[in-house]
């Protein structure tokens, strides 16, 4: 099981970083997030109602393979997965888990 064990130690060191960062990258998520998904929108799906947004939220994060359970977004567990598929495929990645890399990883260059 090579694979589970090097994503066992990314998942490691990715969780090591968060907190090396001194929890701005578990501040910034949702933001980031929210952003990437309302950029993709077209302009009339941005001014659609409130709540049809957040169902297209939803949506779009289980699309992107986040981690979603009991309601809520698990924002460390995001951060861990986003940071393990960047790591593991690159470029080739969604921007959903390249962003969730780089706020882990200004997070620590910012906490100095």
């Amino acid at each position: 099981m090579p694979g589970t064990t090097f994503a066992a130690a990314v998942r490691r060191s990715g969780r090591a970083l968060i907190d090396a960062g001194g929890g701005q990258a578990l501040e910034t998520v949702h933001r980031t997030l929210i952003g990437l998904y309302l950029n993709s929108l077209n302009i009339r799906e941005r001014y659609d109602t409130i709540a049809r947004v957040a169902r297209g939220y939803r949506r779009w994060l289980i699309s992107q393979a986040s981690v979603v359970g009991e309601g809520s977004l698990d924002v460390v567990a995001v951060l861990e997965e986003g940071f393990l598929a960047v790591v593991r495929n690159g470029e080739s990645e969604s921007d959903a888990a390249k962003a969730l890399h780089q706020i882990v990883v200004s997070a620590v260059r910012r906490s100095g």
